[in-house]
């Protein structure tokens, strides 16, 4: 990430061109605000200027915004240079401009549910009182329905994001307008999973999600279902064991014992709970259909099973 400070924009607008081999290269022309800067190698252009640069007759390896070297296409830097102020929760926090910020692409477990206080203490031990920069991401707004800002954080050189998803004290979150780190987030996530840490910890339960209908013809909240199967030589209390998607907008809480090599189906919609059938009582789809993750957790919040789809 590059970091642009004012204090050195003075100096580096007075850069037309680099130094390649003793002789200076065509400039890159910039229709914004000021012309990229020559890097430290003699030939290589850092990405500063803004957006509607256009490299003409390049003798040099250039990049302009718009044109990135990595993943991300970045667009401006917010430095706040203050401290964040409040945690909130294991993925919002206040800072001392009273702006509030919903960190991207990551989601945390809700207040009451396993692990939501291990993920606000983690978030807190990372930036509380700390200085934070925060980036936009070029595939979303700046700010969620709520008015938080939505951004990539980093603390000295450490994104936030990924390390509270690489330690398991929180989810991917795949927006399905994407992010610009996504494919950083899920190597972090398949990190934790492998390592089985934090929220990824596994459980003695051998139940497994086997199936989930999350397109079905008609009503979707109708429709929709999940099944799940008892492995185990015995019956399963599942009293306390949580059901959720990645978005944890809502989570199905079990009051059911689950019988030896015996499955159910879980519907999304209102019904009467039976033999073979639970039924969620949520008002729309739950499950989308570009893609989601199933996550079954027992009573003490570890990961019974999860059933992934629709992603790469």
């Amino acid at each position: 990430m590059n970091k642009l400070y004012v204090a050195g924009i003075a100096f580096l607008l007075s850069f037309t061109g680099c130094i390649e081999d003793g002789k200076e290269a065509d400039s890159c022309i910039c229709t914004e605000e000021y012309a990229p800067v020559c890097g430290t190698d003699g030939k290589t252009y850092s990405n500063s200027c803004k957006a509607g640069c256009q490299n003409v007759g390049i003798a040099h390896e250039g990049a302009c915004e718009g044109e990135t070297t990595g993943e991300q296409t970045e667009k401006e830097t917010q430095d706040y240079n203050m401290t964040v102020v409040e945690i909130l929760d294991g993925d919002t926090f206040d800072l001392g401009n009273e702006e509030r910020v919903r960190i991207i692409g990551i989601n945390t477990p809700e207040k009451g549910r396993p692990f939501s206080d291990d993920a606000t203490e983690a978030l807190s031990e990372m930036i509380m009182g700390k200085e934070v920069t925060l980036v936009n991401d070029s595939k979303n707004d700046d700010a969620d329905s709520s008015g938080r800002l939505l951004r990539h954080v980093y603390v000295d050189e450490t994104l936030v994001n990924y390390e509270m998803i690489r330690v398991g004290m929180a989810f991917w979150y795949p927006y399905s307008s994407g992010t610009d780190m996504d494919e950083s987030y899920q190597e972090a996530q398949e990190s934790a999973a492998n390592d089985y840490v934090g929220l990824w910890a596994e459980s003695q339960y051998n139940i497994t999600i086997d199936y989930i209908e999350y397109d079905p013809e008609g009503s979707e909240v109708d429709g929709e279902y999940l099944i799940i199967t008892n492995h185990d030589n015995y019956n399963i209390s599942m009293e306390g064991w949580y059901l959720q998607d990645e978005a944890a907008r809502t989570a199905y809480k079990f009051n059911y014992t689950l019988e030896i090599n015996t499955s159910i189906r879980i519907y999304t919609g209102s019904g009467e709970d039976n033999e073979t059938a639970l039924f969620w009582g949520w008002y729309q789809g739950i499950w989308n259909n570009s893609g989601d993750m199933a996550i079954l957790q027992d009573e003490d919040g570890l990961m019974v099973d999860y059933y992934r789809y629709g992603y790469d």
